[in-house]
């Protein structure tokens, strides 16, 4: 009942050829794809918005048919 799990075995994994200039640029890389999704509520708020100006539009346009 009361028995020892094994445990994980841990490597100590050291690149042979290692580039800090290329550690440098996958950094930058990570940065620039985290700041991505930053942007993206912006464009969907301006869609929004030109949706919401074509409805205002389209209802002042209807009513001015009504008033004819």
């Amino acid at each position: 009942m009361f028995t020892r799990l094994a445990k994980h075995r841990s490597f100590t994994y050291e690149p042979h050829y290692y580039k800090p200039e290329k550690d440098e640029q996958e950094r930058r890389r990570q940065r620039i794809k985290f700041r991505r999704p930053r942007h993206r509520p912006r464009r969907a708020s301006t869609v929004g918005l030109f949706l919401l100006l074509a409805f205002i539009v389209y209802l002042l346009h209807l009513l001015s048919q009504l008033g004819k």
